[in-house]
């Protein structure tokens, strides 16, 4: 049988704020999460949610310090791990 594709199980997952919310960080930390693993730049994340770009970049670290991480990167595949849409070896094969 054939592994599903990590864009199936996160579509069936829909992560949104609410989940990330879940894993400890508050709801604008986790909004910033949210936009910033869709692609966004954290500029981007400023104007798509009216606040200051320093004031996103001050949400990003203290998500990172609640969930152990140094980067952005790590916090979204730390956060898609926690909620079960990743797996560690699923990056094995990159």
């Amino acid at each position: 049988m054939a592994k599903e594709s990590l864009t199936n199980r996160t579509d069936r997952t829909k992560i949104n704020p609410s989940t990330l919310e879940s894993l400890g960080l508050a709801r604008r930390e986790a909004e910033v999460l949210f936009w910033t693993g869709k692609g966004y730049t954290a500029q981007e994340v400023a104007e798509v949610m009216t606040i200051s770009e320093l004031t996103v970049k001050k949400h990003l670290q203290n998500g990172y310090k609640k969930l152990g991480v140094k980067n952005r990167t790590l916090a979204i595949t730390t956060s898609l791990e926690r909620l079960g849409v990743l797996e560690a070896n699923d990056w094995t094969s990159c």
